[in-house]
Order: structure tokens, then C-alpha cells, then sequence
């Protein structure tokens, strides 16, 4: 089955029941906090949603209630849900979004386009893609005071809060339409009853084609936004040096033409050590020259080798064609494509460590 014909059945959570209820009060219908699709085969895919039910009081522990339904069409699916519950089902309050891996393969574009033309849809919705069952993650109690959709909300802001770079609806759907500038959304895994953040999946369009693992994030972060957390350690002179990042400031600067491009990309970062095996590294300058030298070489090797790998699939999340679009002129997202793989990009990295954070 063509993935065009089996859009309606992976839309239908996000879309199918979000009419006008004018005259409906929050008592009266039963409102999803979260949603999820999964890929079940060419002919099949399992949505599923939760909806919390809260106490009179703030006190109370909310309680949720999880409805899945497995079928071919848009409209199996909205008969299957509301013959579940006891209320109409409406997607107004909705706030975490996930989508299996394999569906993310295989392509989100419609579901991307209704979300973006869904009014009842908040633009600060978190999207998330899923390694593994999106059922799983939805079904399984984290905290015994938070429903699931908070406690996954809480999940994302506290890892933006340290090395993962921001994302939402609003900012996916930015460099969805934009030109020359790819999008990417967490990427979630479940294992044995726990749900954690496992790096970025990157889009080309609407299709996931490559991951950004976790040890890789904070370097992605360096390159994407200015921010002042994360920790990184290295190994220096058999040593284990740990800095934590206390300011990190980057700037792009294009060379050349439109024709003949040309980035640099410079990253100033301020760091602390905050974890060394060896108190006497730091008894002189010439040795915290040295600390700072190995860390702005291997934030170096690395942005340079991921920025290599993200050419190698043709993914732009730096958005250096939008770049180039809006300071040399117009290029089409087609040129892009085609000159983007070679266009040739240089990371500078200055680290400047300002004090050890450490005492004897």
C-alpha cells in the first residue's frame, strides 16, 4: 500500500476529532494530553492516546485513561476511539505528540502538513520520535503525581536545560517550509519500563535519515544556539578532565560568493574544570593552556566530523543554505541540494578555561 493511501489512518490522531465544540465544556469531553502512532505494517497502523482524569482537589493524584485502535482507514480509527469512550474525544489540550521510528522513516510529511494546518493544535506541542512502541512509552506510569504527557514534558526541558538544543511544533515546522534548513526532533527509547532521551533525529523534509547519539548532542547545541551548560570530559596525558561549559557563543560567516560558498564556523566557550584525577595539572598556566588546547581540538574534530556526516546525507540542521539564501542571495532549495555535499565547511573552537570549580 502506497504510504499516500495509508496517511489518513496515522493522521487520524491528530486530526480526526478536533472540530468546532462550541457549545461542549471541558466536562463534557474527554481531552488528550498525548498521542502516538505506530507503524504496524503496510496495511496497518495502531494510534493511541491518553486522557487525563483529575480529582476534585489539586491534591489528588490525576489518574489517565489510554485508548488504542488498530485499523486501515481514518474512519476505523474514529469509530474505534470514541466507541472506547464515554465522551467525545477532542485534541484542543494535546502537548506531546510521538511517532515510531519506523513511521519516521518511512515518511511524516502529511501529518506535518495537517498539524501545521490545524488551528485547534497548539504551536508549542511537543514532537518526539519513538525507538521502539509509542503505545509503550504512553502506557507506562513514570510518576505517581504527573501524568505521563507532564512527565514527558518535564523529560525534554530539563535535558534542553542542560546539552539538547530546543524543539516544538513551531520551531519543526520553521525549517519544515524554510528553504535550505532541516529539521529535528528528540528521539525518545523505551526499555524496560523507562523512557529516556537518546539524541536528535534528523529530517530531511518529512523523513527521519540520521540520528544525533547522545554524546554527540552537546557538540550539535555548540554549533546550533549560544548557551552556558553541559559537561564534557576528555582524556589528557592519562588524565580524566572534566569542564563544564559556563558561556558558549557561535557565529557564521560565509566566504566567497553564492556560487562558491565558503563556512566558518567560530565557537567561543567559557568553561570550568569541574572534575580532574590529578589536582597538580593545574599548579601552572602552561598546563590550563594545554586543557584548553585538547578541548578545542576535540570539540573541533568533532563538529567537523559531524558536519561531514550530515553532508554525507544531504541534511542541512545547521541551516547554512538558509544562510546562504538570506546573505548572498537567493538559491533554490533544488541548488542547495545539489551543491550542498561539497560545499566546504571549517569549525573553529576557542576554549578558555576561567577557573578550575575544583579545591584541593
Amino acid at each position: 500500500m502506497e504510504f499516500k493511501k495509508l496517511s489518513p489512518i496515522i493522521l487520524a490522531i491528530t486530526v480526526f476529532l478536533t472540530g468546532c465544540i462550541p457549545h461542549q465544556s471541558v466536562e463534557e469531553v474527554s481531552l488528550v494530553s498525548l498521542s502516538g502512532c505506530d507503524y504496524v505494517d503496510e496495511e496497518l497502523t495502531e494510534c493511541t492516546v491518553a486522557i487525563p482524569h483529575y480529582g476534585r482537589s489539586k491534591e489528588e493524584v490525576p489518574t489517565e485513561q489510554y485508548l488504542s485502535y488498530t485499523a486501515k482507514t481514518m474512519k476505523e480509527i474514529d469509530n474505534g476511539l470514541e466507541s472506547k469512550s464515554p465522551r467525545p474525544i477532542r485534541m484542543g489540550k494535546l502537548s506531546v505528540a510521538l511517532y515510531d521510528e519506523d513511521l519516521a522513516i518511512k515518511d511524516l510529511s502529511d501529518i506535518i502538513d495537517m498539524l501545521a494546518r490545524d488551528p485547534h493544535i497548539g504551536r508549542d506541542v511537543q514532537l518526539g520520535i519513538v525507538g521502539g512502541k509509542t503505545k509503550k512509552v504512553i502506557g507506562t506510569k513514570y510518576s505517581e503525581n504527573q501524568t505521563t504527557a507532564d512527565y514527558l514534558l518535564g523529560l525534554v526541558e530539563q535535558n534542553e536545560r542542560n546539552i539538547f538544543p530546543k524543539t516544538n511544533l513551531h520551531r519543526f515546522l520553521y525549517a519544515y517550509y524554510g528553504r535550505g534548513i532541516d529539521g529535528y526532533l528528540p528521539y525518545f527509547l523505551w526499555e524496560e519500563g523507562e523512557v529516556r532521551m537518546e539524541g536528535l533525529a534528523l529530517f530531511k523534509g518529512g523523513k527521519f535519515v540520521h540520528l544525533v547519539t547522545n554524546d554527540e548532542v552537546l557538540t550539535f547545541k555548540m554549533m546550533v544556539q549560544n548557551f552556558n551548560q553541559g559537561v564534557q570530559a576528555i582524556e589528557l596525558d592519562g588524565e580524566e578532565v572534566a569542564m563544564e561549559n559556563i558561556g558558549s557563543k557561535v557565529k557564521y560567516k560565509i566566504e566567497g560568493n553564492k556560487d562558491n560558498p565558503k563556512f566558518v564556523i567560530s565557537v567561543k566557550m567559557n568553561g570550568v574544570i569541574s572534575e580532574i584525577s590529578d589536582l597538580n595539572i593545574l599548579e601552572t598556566n602552561k598546563r590550563v593552556k594545554k586543557i584548553e588546547a585538547a578541548f578545542s581540538s576535540f570539540f573541533e574534530k568533532k563538529s567537523k566530523n559531524m558536519v561531514a556526516q550530515f553532508q554525507e546525507k544531504n541534511v542541512d540542521p545547521l541551516g547554512l543554505g538558509h544562510l546562504l539564501h538570506h546573505r548572498k542571495g537567493e538559491i533554490t532549495q533544488e541548488e542547495w541540494n545539489m551543491r550542498y555535499p561539497d560545499v566546504p565547511v571549517d569549525v573553529q573552537v576557542t576554549v578558555d578555561i576561567i577557573q578550575t570549580g575544583i579545591s584541593s
